[in-house]
């Protein structure tokens, strides 16, 4: 019975004790609740939350700071982008308005005549046997009048000078490739609506021969002979070449061609006269007969990109028709030029073709109608079965003609 009640009475305290602890346990949250709700914590808490809240890292502004810097830099490049779109509008509106006054500046001298739904500038003088020159890569049919090949020749000739697709003042349609094939047949269309259609001598300059053969190979019984002035004939590379490429590139051409192309032209465009015409210097009055300014022209930018694109590969096709032709050919190039290899072009057509005749000039560069005229009209009526009876004029004379 004793041991019952101390057992009891054990078991009683052991309840009270836990009664008293869990008493004093809710008081103590209650105290610190409501020290909490007065903000009159003890100093010691504070100190440890705030170290524990320094501690802690705040993703909360770290987010904030990289939202706020890709806010930024998303500004900045809407800037840059759109400056640069403004400042590619802008040069492109330059350069329209500066192609629109270099037309202004060099009327077309000739007369407007549509083939195959292009419009071709053409320039003829004089009566007899039909000569046509067609000019090379970059220039217009002005390079023959500032020669004064067209006014000599137009004495004894019935001349007809053309502005290739794309050139001078010539449309140059983009419903086609403008293979040297296709601009024979364009440019022949043309003439022969102006009357010129049997014994016609061809004179083609640098690229311009590619046309001339492929006007010949196409319909050889109307063509007298050929006249070959520096012709590229072979598929041999040409690092210039590489220069002028860029225009052709889809959509990213098109910019290029009215942004920047027409400004580095500038630049360039001397330079490249310079070496046309070496060793000889550039005439003075070429700049003013040939302007730079209808030479980066966006329309003639891509014109030239698209020729030089296509000089290779039209070389390639024509050279294995070489030996289908049968008419008199003449080829004239200068010794020292540094455009077009003589040796790997004329010399070589000379040594294959038998019905060729390679004459290499020396001293001569790439421009061989400035440097040797008269060689020129010589070889032009030998060809036409006649004796050269035109004289050469004077050349500032021959130009303003």
């Amino acid at each position: 019975m004793t041991g019952r009640f101390l057992r009891d009475r054990s078991e009683h305290r052991e309840r009270e004790s836990r009664e008293n602890a869990r008493r004093d346990h809710l008081e103590a949250a209650h105290r610190h609740t409501a020290l909490a709700l007065s903000g009159d914590v003890p100093a010691s808490r504070r100190k440890r939350d705030d170290r524990e809240r320094h501690e802690r890292p705040d993703f909360s502004a770290k987010s904030r700071a990289t939202a706020n810097g890709a806010e930024s830099s998303g500004r900045t490049l809407r800037a840059v982008v759109g400056l640069a779109t403004a400042g590619v509008a802008g040069s492109a509106l330059a350069n329209y308005g500066l192609a629109r006054r270099a037309a202004s500046a060099a009327p077309p001298r000739g007369r407007f005549v549509t083939s195959a739904a292009c419009r071709l500038h053409l320039y003829e003088r004089g009566q007899g046997p039909s000569v046509v020159l067609l000019h090379g890569l970059g220039t217009s049919l002005d390079d023959f009048v500032s020669s004064g090949l067209f006014a000599a020749l137009g004495q004894q000739f019935r001349v007809s000078a053309v502005d290739r697709p794309g050139y001078g003042h010539s449309d140059r349609p983009r419903d086609r490739v403008w293979t040297a094939e296709e601009q024979a047949r364009v440019i022949r269309n043309a003439l022969v609506q102006r009357g010129t259609s049997e014994r016609i001598v061809l004179v083609g300059h640098s690229w311009g021969s590619l046309v001339a053969l492929a006007w010949a190979l196409q319909h050889p019984g109307e063509v007298a002979g050929l006249v070959l002035l520096a012709p590229y004939l072979y598929p041999t590379p040409r690092a210039d070449i590489m220069m002028m490429l860029p225009p052709v590139i889809p959509v990213l051409g098109d910019i290029l061609r009215y942004s920047v192309m027409p400004w580095i032209n500038r630049m360039t465009v001397p330079a490249m006269y310079k070496r046309m015409f070496a060793p000889h210097a550039v005439p003075g009055r070429f700049y003013e007969d040939v302007p730079v300014e209808m030479a980066v022209r966006p329309l003639t930018i891509r014109a030239i990109a698209e020729d030089a694109a296509l000089m290779m590969p039209t070389a390639d096709r024509l050279q294995h028709h070489y030996d289908d032709l049968r008419m008199p050919i003449s080829l004239l190039a200068g010794a020292s030029d540094t455009v077009t290899d003589p040796h790997r072009h004329s010399e070589r057509f000379g040594e294959e073709i038998g019905n060729a005749t390679a004459r290499l000039l020396p001293g001569i560069g790439h421009m061989v109608h400035f440097a040797a005229r008269e060689q020129v009209m010589r070889e032009v009526a030998s060809i036409a079965g006649q004796p050269l009876t035109a004289q050469p004029l004077p050349e500032r004379a021959a130009a303003n003609r």
